[in-house]
């Protein structure tokens, strides 16, 4: 039953988020600098996100505050509004949870060939609020290059109902590293590889690389300041800093 509910609410995702048509047609325009709000003269050299030069409609979904006696959490799925970027056969995908979940949580990952998923996980009830993750290295699963996927979480405040669900998802492609971004990545530090995939369009390697340095210095208000303008470039909110802002 839980199954037939989830195939269901990810067609009716698919449907209403994969294109139709191929998505080489337009161009996006370039990335605006990162908000003066969050990146000192000071700093170290912000990351620029550049979206890749590829027409798509908008396929991130989800997103909204809810109100302020509502039991369940904000829910962002940490991921451009068109088809985000990687390089990596295993990415990491990230979502916000603005407190714990006292319902089922759900991750769920489907290609652009079948509406069945490729890979499902249960948390079960989620205790801790932030940004979080899950990493593919950890499944036997990987990204067929140049198949577009989606990705989704959910919240599942009645199993009976499935339509109540709470869902944030977006949109993942796997792509070749191309000669330049391989050379500027060849002896980089870590943060200039992060800034190098910004800048070359891989969103998803570039917010992992970044999260990783967080990981490692927790304490280091600068990087964390970096992944919140990051965030906002691509119109989410400013997560990850010590006061959680949610717009």
């Amino acid at each position: 039953m839980r199954a037939q509910s989830l195939k269901s609410m990810l067609c009716c995702l698919l449907l209403g988020c994969l294109p139709v048509m191929p998505v080489h047609a337009a161009e996006q325009p370039e990335a605006t600098p990162p908000p003066s709000s969050l990146i000192k003269k000071q700093d170290k050299a912000a990351l620029v996100y550049k979206p890749p030069k590829r027409g798509s409609p908008a396929v991130r979904v989800g997103g909204a505050t809810r109100g302020a006696g509502d039991p369940l959490p904000v829910l962002h799925v940490l991921a451009p509004d068109h088809i985000g970027m990687t390089v990596q056969q295993q990415p990491v995908f990230q979502w916000y949870l603005s407190k714990p979940a006292r319902v089922r949580f759900e991750f769920a990952l489907v290609s652009e060939d079948s509406i069945d998923p490729v890979l499902e996980r249960d948390f079960g009830t989620v205790h801790s609020r932030g940004i979080q993750q899950l990493d593919l290295a950890d499944t036997d699963i990987v990204l067929e290059p140049g198949v577009p996927y989606q990705w989704s979480v959910a919240l599942i405040p009645d199993e009976q109902a499935r339509s109540g669900d709470v869902v944030a998802s977006g949109m993942i492609e796997r792509i070749a590293v191309s000669k330049e971004l391989a050379a500027r990545l060849a002896g980089a530090s870590e943060y200039e590889q992060a800034m190098a995939c910004a800048e070359a369009g891989i969103w998803y390697d570039a917010l992992s690389m970044l999260s990783k340095l967080i990981a490692e210095d927790p304490a280091n208000a600068t990087l964390r300041m970096q992944r919140a303008a990051l965030l906002e470039q691509v119109g989410l909110p400013a997560v990850g800093l010590p006061d959680e802002r949610v717009k």
